[in-house]
Parts: C-alpha cells; structure tokens; sequence
C-alpha cells in the first residue's frame, strides 16, 4: 500500500469502497453547532470517511454537515460503533442511527468484544457465547436500509474465532479496528485479517494513549515522569500550577498578568476574563504531546522528509496496508495528520519501526474490561 494517496480506497468484501484515511469524532464534544463545524472543515479539507460513536451523538451534526457542503451523500463512508454495553440489543441502536442520519450508513461496529455485564465478562456463562449475540443481531441489519457492512473494534483473533465457532456464525465483520502502533504492531492479527478479508483500521492515534488528567504541580521526575517534564516550557507550567494552586486564579494574575483581567465593580467570578485566545496552542503550555514526539529514532527518520514523528507514523500504518484514523478538533490538526502522501518510507525504515514492537497494548485490555 505504498503508492497511495489522500484519495485512495480500500475495497470491503462485498465491494463497499472505504477511504484509507478518515477523520474520527472521539475529541468531540456534545456540542451540535461545534460539532458541525468540525465536519464542516474536515470536509472542506476533503475527508469523506468519517467514524463516529454513538456515544458521541455526532451522526445529526453529520449530516447537515455533508447537507450543509452540496456533496452528494454518495461519495462519503460514515461509520457508528455502539458501545459494548448496548450490543445485546444492536439493532434497535441501528435503527435509531439511521433515522437520525437519514438512511443507511456505511459501517455498523461493535467497540469491545463483550456484550453481557461485568459479572458475566469475568466469570463467562456457559450458555451464552461471548460475541454472538450482539453479532448475531448485527446481521440481521445486512441488506436492510440500516447499514451496508458490519465491523467491530477491539477484537482479537481469539475473539473472531469464537464468532466462527458460534452456531449463529454466518458471517465475519468486514472490518476490525484495533490498537496499531510501534509498540503494539500486532502482526499477527493483521495478518489473519488479510488472509479472511477483513480490513485493519488503526483505531487508536497515538497522542490518546497518555494523557494528563489532571495538573502536575511538582516537578519530581522520579514521581511524575520524565514525558511530563521533558523541557523548560514543562517546568515553567508546573510552576504555575504551583503558584495558581497556592494564590487563586485572580491573585496570580493580578500579580503576573493584571492586563488579562477585565473587572467590573462587582469583582465577581463570572467578571473575571482573559484576553488568551485558548485555541492558540502556543498559549497552553501544558498542552498533552504526542506519546512518540521524543522517539529519537522516528523523529530521525522524519527529518529526512521534514515530518514529524506523528506523520512518520501514520505513513507506516498506511504502508502497512491498514486505514487510519485522524482526531482533532483544530483544522491544523487535520492539514498535518493528512500531510503523508508526498513521501515513502523505505523498507529499511519500515522494518526499524517494526523492531520496536513490544506488544504493549494501552488502555483496556479486551479480555479484562472493568466497565
């Protein structure tokens, strides 16, 4: 998959075209008008796949988004996954989407293999096959005006061998989005998925896997982490949760920035406002890096081309033959992630990025979900 470009498709089994590159809606809010125009500019800078959640409630501002643009409906791919607590019942969820999109969307998946309680997930139930009856339900949705391919997420090949032992089994997904990365390279899922016709989707980008949830106001590295803390800007802003934290919000910028505050005579909370425009990323210092920002030997590689770690990546992916998913919020976000198709990584260079793989999985494991 190495001569490729921004519009380029991979070809599900039952002849469904799928772009290699498509935008996500996980950093979404819930918010209708910003939402459509987050699609408003991923299509403007010519995405046509798009993945949503359910739990997003992303598929309304969607579709009068593509209204909105005067491109036919016909030349964009839009999936839904339904989270693992609803798959028991899959097809009412699939029945509501397509009434809220206005008709059948492209791909209908599943996110975790699991759809019965926690309780059931750790101790199994002889009588209920994991995997089968959310996936039995989902089928019946094949060839109706719901949904015109069935996917899911998270599963590994144990899991979609389960699927083959069911006696409901009839069909394997068209598409499995997994964790992808040079730590995880998973090449033996990918692999059994090319062998059966299921198309691999990167589902995870790389700057979701470690996140600061909350302020870091001491600067231990031994305690914190030295990926927080990797330059002077990191320092700088820890210190300024230290003496925020320490003075109030209003006390430390009356004493650094008084020219950031607007008072009125009541001094109230609510009088309180700053001049940073806070979609500026250069006025966030504490704003979440990539995971592989600082890999020294991908970060070599992408100065040959002039990209950064982040495109290096995606480029592998895609020379891997697997589609990738971009998430943002910003158009800059979507301009650099899509930034990949005027260079080629070298066998040599793929293979180097290979030899990192540690099989280190982040986040929720699939057999072990605590929620």
């Amino acid at each position: 998959m190495s001569n490729i470009n921004f519009n380029s498709t991979v070809s599900l089994r039952n002849g469904l075209k799928m772009p290699v590159m498509g935008y996500s809606t996980e950093k979404h809010s819930e918010n209708l008008k910003s939402q459509m125009d987050f699609f408003g500019e991923a299509i403007d800078l010519g995405f046509r796949y798009f993945s949503t959640s359910y739990m997003d409630r992303c598929i309304i501002p969607l579709k009068k988004a593509i209204e909105r643009s005067g491109i036919d409906r016909d030349e964009f791919f839009v999936s839904c996954s339904v989270p693992r607590r609803t798959n028991a019942n899959i097809a009412a969820y699939a029945d509501e989407i397509a009434y809220d999109f206005g008709g059948p969307i492209d791909l209908l998946t599943m996110s975790w293999p699991y759809f019965m309680t926690m309780d059931l997930v750790w101790n199994g139930d002889p009588d209920l096959p994991k995997n089968a009856n959310g996936f039995r339900i989902s089928m019946q949705d094949l060839g109706t005006d719901l949904t015109r391919a069935i996917g899911v997420c998270n599963f590994d090949i144990h899991h979609l061998e389960e699927l083959k032992k069911s006696t409901n089994f009839k069909i394997l997904p068209f598409t499995d989005e997994n964790q992808f990365h040079p730590l995880y390279t998973c090449e033996t899922l990918r692999e059994y998925c090319r062998q059966n016709g299921i198309v691999f989707i990167q589902g995870t980008e790389i700057n979701e896997l470690v996140k600061v949830q909350n302020a870091t106001y001491a600067t231990d590295v031994g305690k914190n982490g030295e990926l927080w803390e990797v330059d002077e800007r990191h320092r700088k802003a820890n210190q300024m949760g230290i003496e925020m934290n320490r003075n109030g919000l209003r006390a430390y910028y009356e004493a650094c920035h008084p020219e950031q505050l607007i008072y009125t005579s009541t001094h109230s909370r609510n009088s309180e406002k700053s001049s940073v425009d806070p979609f500026d990323r250069n006025n966030n210092p504490r704003e979440e890096e990539d995971f592989y920002k600082h890999a020294a030997p991908i970060v070599e590689i992408g100065k040959k081309y002039e990209k950064d770690a982040r495109q290096v990546i995606n480029r592998w992916v895609l020379q891997h033959g697997a589609v990738v998913l971009v998430k943002g919020i910003f158009r800059t976000e979507m301009e650099h992630a899509k930034d990949v198709f005027d260079f080629e990584l070298t066998e040599e260079e793929m293979c180097k990025i290979d030899s990192f793989n540690m099989n280190k999985r982040f986040g929720y494991n699939p057999d072990f979900q605590d929620f």
